[in-house]
């Protein structure tokens, strides 16, 4: 590309970053469209698109949104910056520091070859196998899986010398994203059902009790669409021809090159042993996930056992820590600002006589959506009633519409919108526009399977009607 077209080309991006977020500005404010509310969106716009076009390293962007939520006037210093209070982020950084001292001492590049081997080989086999080690996981720790099974997709990704935002790389990365979240809406999840919970109270009465086995008893058939994106994906990007890079015998030999098992990686296997029984125990010590995060991996660096070295905290990547935050940071300033009454004024005058069909069709689309600018625990938070009341009245089951909801907080196209996403993205080994792709051809997906396969299933087994 010559040099004027990449200057063309830059500024057009400019055009877009700028010019898009201002457009909001000629929407009228309403009672619940707020002229704060409206700079909210104009702000998250521009942060959002700066991110993707990848003009600077993410560290700027990340800091600069908070900064404007600030200066704006549209929330305080309190509000803005409030996620870096959050255990999240610095649960993250423990993620980041194991990851990196389990690569230092090589026990990831170890298990990675073994995990491989398991799996046929192969680098499409990895790509199944990091699915179904992320199912077995989410039964293991109730969905708390996700930073361990992406930290040892980025151990993998090390180990093989794959280049970070290569194909190779990235797909392997994005397919550990799904065995972390693939489970979420399948089984049971204390956090999401107790927020879902206290919405269908309000609908069904006080004495109302989710049940426990609910979401796999409805949702099971989506356990077979991860499977087709990454047979999709396989297709699109000819992964076959990786293969020639993960082989059987590179296995063998690397394996040999290795020796047997060192004193730091037995050590190793230790802490993570402390780590997940700490993960497992959780409904008896009743003490916080994060907590593990925080602690327990900086044994790694402790008197007698040093694992790794300083070049492992040098490699935590705190650029992506602060997008981290500043995610985070989205929803918090939206519910500041009112965020959840504009999306149930604006509910209330689109929802209608839809029928079974168009009432779950269209939770899903909204929920897809209002991910978008919520978390999902505030799109549960927010939706659950209007749109469980409007179920109620049309004679259709509320809890479909939470199982739904559920189905639409798996439904991403963009990396800030959950939060284990977040931290695929944080490790660098995928682009904005990679990342994209990749989960748009997934959300698609889910979505015609939902609107074929799951509304189907709820019909026939009698679900979805009271």
């Amino acid at each position: 590309m010559s040099h004027s077209s990449m200057l063309s080309s830059k500024w057009t991006r400019w055009a877009v970053t700028l010019g898009l977020p201002a457009m909001l500005f000629l929407i009228p404010v309403t009672e619940t469209f707020t002229p704060q509310l409206r700079m909210f969106f104009a702000i998250t716009a521009f942060f959002i698109i700066f991110v993707c076009f990848g003009f600077t390293n993410v560290l700027l962007p990340s800091l600069l949104v908070s900064a404007l939520y600030i200066i704006s006037g549209i929330a305080p210093a309190g509000v803005a910056l409030s996620s870096w209070t959050n255990l999240t982020v610095y649960m993250v950084i423990g993620a980041f520091a194991i990851a990196n001292a389990l690569e230092e001492c090589g026990l990831l590049k170890r298990v990675a070859i073994r995990v491989i081997q398991k799996c046929g080989g192969t680098y499409n086999g990895t790509l199944y196998g990091m699915y179904i080690i992320g199912c077995v996981l989410a039964v293991m720790t109730f969905n708390n899986h996700w930073l361990v099974i992406i930290a040892f997709a980025y151990g993998i990704v090390k180990a093989f010398n794959f280049q970070p935002f290569s194909r190779e790389a990235s797909l392997i990365m994005f397919s550990s994203a799904i065995g972390a979240s693939a489970m979420g809406p399948t089984l049971y999840n204390p956090f999401s059902v107790g927020l879902l919970e206290s919405g269908m109270k309000a609908v069904m009465g006080a004495d109302y009790i989710f049940p426990w086995y609910l979401q796999t008893l409805q949702n099971w058939p989506f356990l077979f669409v991860p499977v087709i994106v990454i047979w999709i994906l396989t297709r699109m990007y000819h992964t076959r021809e990786f293969n020639s890079k993960i082989n059987h015998e590179y296995f063998r030999t690397e394996l040999e090159r290795m020796g047997p098992m060192s004193v730091k990686e037995k050590k190793a296997c230790v802490i993570l042993a402390v780590l997940l029984a700490y993960l497992l125990l959780q409904p008896l010590h009743k003490l916080p996930i994060p907590w593990g995060f925080m602690i327990i991996p900086w044994f790694m660096w402790a008197p007698g056992v040093e694992v790794a070295t300083d070049k492992s905290l040098k490699g935590i990547g705190f650029g992506f820590i602060a997008f981290l935050a500043s995610c985070m940071s989205i929803g918090v300033v939206g519910a500041h600002l009112g965020i959840n009454n504009f999306v149930t004024a604006t509910l209330g005058t689109m929802l209608g006589n839809m029928g079974a069909w168009g009432l779950s069709v269209f939770t899903l689309i909204f929920g897809t959506a209002a991910n978008i600018v919520l978390t999902p625990a505030a799109i549960f938070s927010t939706l659950m009633v209007p749109l469980g009341q409007a179920a109620l009245s049309g004679g259709i089951n509320p809890e479909a519409i939470a199982i739904t909801l559920m189905n639409a907080s798996d439904v991403y196209f963009l990396p800030h919108e959950v939060s284990c996403m977040i931290v695929l993205f944080s490790f660098g080994m995928m682009s904005m526009r990679q990342f994209i792709v990749y989960s748009t051809v997934k959300s698609l997906i889910m979505i015609a399977f939902f609107m074929t396969v799951s509304v189907t299933y709820w019909i026939f087994n009698g679900f979805l009607f009271i």
